[in-house]
């Protein structure tokens, strides 16, 4: 079974609207799922997701028909790691973290290619496996848009026989598992050209707006008040900026993808010079800082 394969499967499952099943707040909650449905494929018994303060995604995969997994055979977790519908395939799935016999991988869905695509550079991701267990693997959080909480499924398949598959859960729900995270402001990981006010380089003469997108780790709430603070320089020359305003977008009447905005008048004779800027949001006693840095058109 190639990756090829393994994209054709997670678009053909769940083509109903998925039903998103209850899952916990905490740092860790497990998964129960029906065994003796997957005919050859892997069996997946139950799944264990926990997180550490730090942000590290564990998921502990019992798989009860295998002591390792063999060539052909693939497992795959499939995210809706934003629980944003407007991103990723079309029914909002953007990444797949799995291993088959070579070991584990993740892919990202890839608008151009309509198909999940390796994410490169390869990102660290932990693996093993156990005879009693099934295997865990591990992931930054950073590695799935910064997620703080998230829709999942798994599904596994074997070489063996095309026709037997595994999808977890059964029928057309999904899980939700949310990260328990200490309260700081992070910026959003841009997942699309909606999630940056940034257009192009500064030109001289011209005004230009640079925009950040942020969000509390502890809820992921984007950050839509607080203070906006807007500094620059051109060539190490300090440049007044507008005052710094939150600016308001939602997408598909649920997707809220509210940025900071900071907007500077580029000098005529500005041209091929440095422009430095900084956007900073301040909200509840938290700051985050986003750094651009460009040559002026």
């Amino acid at each position: 079974m190639t990756r090829k394969s393994l994209t054709l499967v997670v678009l053909l499952v769940l083509l109903a609207s998925p039903q998103a099943a209850a899952g916990p707040a905490a740092n860790e909650a497990s998964y129960s799922d029906p065994t003796g449905d997957s005919g050859l494929a892997p069996d997946i018994g139950a799944i264990t997701v926990r997180n550490d303060d730090s942000g590290l995604l564990t998921f502990k995969v019992a798989v009860l028909n295998r002591s390792t997994l063999a060539a052909g055979d693939e497992i795959g977790v499939v995210f809706d790691a934003d629980r944003d519908s407007t991103t990723g395939n079309p029914r909002g799935w953007d990444h797949v973290l799995g291993a088959d016999a070579h070991g584990p991988f993740l892919l990202a869905w890839d608008e151009r290619e309509e198909g999940f695509e390796p994410v490169e550079p390869r990102p660290a991701i932990s693996y093993a496996w156990s005879p009693d267990v099934g295997f865990e693997i591990g992931i930054a959080r950073a590695h799935l848009f910064g997620t703080v909480g998230f829709r999942f499924y798994a599904l596994t398949f074997t070489d063996e026989n095309d026709d037997d598959v595994d999808v977890v859960p059964d029928g057309d729900e999904v899980w939700t598992y949310s990260l328990a995270l200490p309260f700081a402001l992070e910026l959003v990981p841009p997942r699309d050209e909606l999630d940056t006010a940034t257009a192009g380089a500064p030109r001289a003469g011209r005004a230009f707006t640079a925009g950040a997108r942020v969000h509390r780790t502890d809820t992921g709430a984007t950050i839509t008040s607080g203070t906006v603070r807007c500094t620059a320089t051109v060539a190490g020359k300090r440049l007044p900026a507008s005052k710094g305003r939150f600016f308001r977008i939602i997408v598909g009447g649920a997707s809220d993808r509210t940025q900071a905005l900071c907007t500077w008048a580029i000098p005529k004779n500005a041209r091929g010079k440095t422009f430095v800027g900084t956007v900073a949001v301040t909200f509840n006693g938290a700051t985050v800082t986003k750094t651009f840095k460009a040559r002026i058109r």
